[in-house]
């Protein structure tokens, strides 16, 4: 028979995921019923369940509540293992043998490789658009550049994990599968994998290629974009978003920094998808999305006077524009 692919795997276990997770994981069955429980991982009373029994999905609303959709990825979140051995646990457990009646090998496709090695999905993957690499293991994502054209690419695979770029080739944005929108609200990170996870989440992102590659004709992409950098929390992603803030001051019809809810680091400090994989991470982050701070021309950010809140109006006399007001919190 032909080497079996994760489509065999998932289809093999269809309906059959519940048995499956208690037989590989050490979750007591009772929390598979449907009901909402107390999850395995960070307690509660009622925040997790098995949310979709033929495809093995389970949710907890705290600390797994994004790229859950199945049970290789539950597999992966109770056991801490990778996608490999993820698949590869679940084939022996299935019964999926090979030619020579072993158990089987089973064969990895590149975009669900890619996606539960950097923790965002296939769909994520898909709009900004990647394509399966040359060597068949990874997958390459498009940049685009002033021109609006096509300039590179970026290859994810094992072998290169944290993205290779293309030898010889002027680096670009990346973009979910379109141009920005006049007067649209969009998130600009430092990495392509965070504007992913952003774009899960249902928002608006672009990316650099890298914390403090923002180029001066690239700032025409985002005219009258009210645009909102998400940048790493550490000195690099702050000199970087200073940086991108002067650049696109403006061009822009407004620039807001996010300060991500963890705490600051020197270097390789934490990112979305980082915050992401926290207990109440994905509602922290959007407090701290609706609470992006002003920049300045200089790139500075405007801090926010104790006891006063930003009000925003779009609207000034019949035109489009965009005013941001200072008011003293009357109701606190």
């Amino acid at each position: 028979m032909a080497t079996p692919t994760t489509a065999d795997l998932k289809t093999a276990l269809r309906g059959r995921w519940k048995d499956t997770l208690v037989a590989l994981t050490a979750i007591d069955a009772n929390l598979l019923d449907g009901k909402p429980h107390p999850c395995p991982k960070c307690d509660g009373t009622d925040r997790f369940r098995m949310i979709d029994r033929d495809e093995g999905a389970i949710y907890c609303n705290q600390c797994f509540s994004t790229n859950c959709g199945d049970g290789l990825a539950a597999l992966m979140w109770l056991n801490g293992w990778s996608f490999p051995e993820a698949v590869q646990a679940a084939a022996n457990y299935a019964g999926l043998r090979g030619d020579d009646d072993q158990p089987a090998t089973v064969q990895v496709e590149p975009f669900e490789l890619v996606a539960k090695m950097k923790s965002v999905s296939v769909n994520a993957l898909t709009t900004f658009g990647a394509k399966v690499s040359d060597c068949g293991t990874g997958v390459k994502i498009p940049m685009y550049g002033a021109d609006y054209k096509c300039c590179s690419d970026m290859l994810i695979s094992p072998k290169y994990p944290r993205g290779r770029y293309t030898t010889g080739k002027p680096v670009g944005v990346f973009r979910p599968g379109r141009r920005a929108v006049q007067s649209e609200s969009v998130c600009l990170c430092e990495s392509v994998k965070d504007a992913m996870a952003l774009t899960d989440l249902g928002k608006a992102a672009f990316a650099l290629p890298g914390a403090k590659q923002m180029q001066p004709e690239w700032a025409r992409m985002f005219q009258t974009c009210h645009v909102v950098l998400v940048f790493d929390r550490d000195k690099a992603g702050d000199e970087g978003a200073k940086r991108t803030a002067s650049i696109l001051y403006n061009i822009a019809a407004s620039i807001k920094k996010v300060e991500l809810p963890i705490p600051w680091k020197e270097t390789k400090g934490n990112d979305v998808r980082d915050i992401l994989k926290r207990e109440g991470g994905r509602a922290a982050l959007t407090r701290a999305l609706a609470d992006a701070l002003p920049m300045t021309g200089e790139g500075d950010v405007i801090e926010k006077p104790k006891g006063f809140n930003w009000l925003s109006c779009r609207e000034l006399d019949g035109e489009d524009y965009r005013v941001e007001f200072l008011i003293e919190n009357v109701f606190a």
